[in-house]
């Protein structure tokens, strides 16, 4: 038996953002994939942006917050992370000192912890 790499958005997964969940009526799909830093790992995602118009969801940016993503760029993110993995980050910094590049390589071990990975987070 053997396992291989399967991302959310070779499943088909796409992120519609705007309007707090629901469909929009003038979707634009990003090109390319969009990099998901969470708790549980790295995600490759398709991601789907509002531009019908609705109010306040004319930024890309304020999109993203909304979800709970802070992206690692305002212009044309490719890499954002959870709002919780952040949290999540804090406390760890803040009771056992724990530095962001032990952080990020712990999160990269919970996607591929064979150390052979390639995944790299692109801005």
């Amino acid at each position: 038996m053997m396992f291989e790499t399967y991302s959310l958005r070779e499943a088909g997964l796409v992120v519609y953002l705007g309007h707090d969940g629901g469909s929009c009526s003038h979707p634009r799909e990003r090109s390319g994939h969009l990099t998901v830093m969470d708790v549980s790992g790295f995600h490759s995602i398709s991601l789907a942006y509002c531009e019908c118009g609705h109010p306040g969801s004319s930024d890309i940016v304020v999109q993203l917050l909304r979800l709970g993503w802070m992206p690692a760029t305002v212009d044309h993110p490719c890499t954002v992370i959870t709002l919780s993995a952040l949290h999540l980050f804090h406390k760890l910094n803040l009771q056992g000192k724990l530095s962001a590049y032990d952080y990020y390589h712990s999160l990269e071990a919970l996607t591929d912890s064979t150390g052979l990975s390639t995944h790299k987070v692109i801005n």
